[in-house]
């Protein structure tokens, strides 16, 4: 009688254990769409690439642990050490292939070593990245706020808009997170307000430190 139990309770365990493992060996969605990216096969969301790596292991929107290396990638580039500052961002890019930082350091480290090639597939990916925040809105309000997934994202975009940080401050507008920028045009000098919503920065931080 023990004996059938037993085979009972293996047999019943048995499409669980095997469902679970086919499980863990399935690629998630980020692998998914970064290997299409990387194989050029067809045209990837960048937007749903960020979005993915948001919701892998290793997601970590401060960085944490990576910021010396981003310090040396840039003092390289900014030295002239191209090979050493596409070492570093090879590094970065191996773990977090969406750190739009590294492909645009890649892309002046190529282009100053006449490898137009290489510069041109990380201009690529570059513009798909910063497209995928700038095309998602305007920044003006909390409902046409700029998605970001890295604190580091908020100030590329300030770069990019040409517009220097004057002050900083959190804000929840109907259960959204927002980081609210005032800024200052560095061509106007016009004061200019900027919204980032951060939901997915505040899920990571609240899981983080339920841990």
């Amino acid at each position: 009688m023990m004996n059938k139990v037993l085979l009972f309770a293996v047999l019943l365990l048995l499409p669980l254990s095997m469902g679970a493992q086919s499980q863990e060996k399935a690629p998630d969605q980020y692998e998914v769409l970064l290997e299409r990216l990387k194989a050029g096969k067809g045209t990837v969301d960048f937007k749903d690439l960020r979005m993915a790596y948001a919701d892998t292991p290793g997601y970590d929107p401060y960085g944490t642990g990576k910021d010396n290396v981003r310090k040396q990638m840039f003092t390289a580039l900014k030295e002239k050490k191209y090979e050493n500052a596409l070492q570093h961002a090879e590094s970065i890019l191996k773990n977090t292939y969406v750190d739009i930082d590294a492909h645009i350091v890649s892309v002046e480290a190529y282009e100053a070593l006449g490898k137009p090639e290489q510069a041109g597939r990380h201009k690529q990916i570059a513009r798909g990245l910063i497209g995928s925040i700038l095309e998602s809105g305007n920044g003006k309000s909390p409902e046409t706020a700029f998605p970001v997934i890295f604190v580091h994202e908020e100030y590329l975009v300030l770069s990019i808009l040409r517009l220097q940080p004057k002050s900083q401050s959190l804000v929840t507008v109907q259960g959204h997170s927002y980081d609210k920028l005032e800024t200052v045009h560095s061509g106007t000098q016009k004061n200019v307000t900027l919204f980032f919503n951060i939901d997915v920065i505040s899920k990571w931080l609240t899981k983080t430190f339920q841990k």
